[in-house]
């Protein structure tokens, strides 16, 4: 969430529009604001934690990602073979991605997608 830091120009702007309500806390997580918006403090406040709520969803997430498998074009020179560190980030993933986590549902489709689609990518999706 966006606050206006001393010394920099919004903070300067804000204090000369008498909108700054008090200095910045300095944590942009705790979804406070030290000014008041020009749109409805609340609605501003729904709205940012609506879109972080968005892109951070299983959905959201899974379909950015195989929109980067779509364009992805990997350097020519790849490892070979499966690695340790791949089973055991498979294992991980489904275990916890895939039974004990909310978006289970979106991980199932994700995978197999990607495992049809996009089968090179697979070991990396894991990852």
């Amino acid at each position: 969430m966006l606050t206006a830091l001393r010394g920099t120009r919004l903070y300067q702007r804000l204090k000369e529009e008498n909108r700054l309500i008090s200095d910045s806390s300095g944590d942009n997580t705790d979804n406070s604001i030290n000014f008041i918006p020009k749109m409805n403090r609340d609605t501003l406040i729904n709205g940012y934690m609506h879109v972080l709520d968005t892109i951070y969803s299983s959905d959201y997430y899974y379909r950015r990602v195989q929109k980067f498998f779509k364009e992805y074009r990997p350097p020519k020179k790849q490892a070979s073979g499966m690695e340790f560190n791949y089973v055991i980030s498979l294992v991980k993933a489904l275990w916890i991605l895939g039974i004990v986590e909310d978006g289970r549902k979106a991980f199932w489709k994700f995978s197999v997608s990607t495992l049809f689609k996009y089968p090179q990518f697979f070991w990396l999706s894991v990852s």
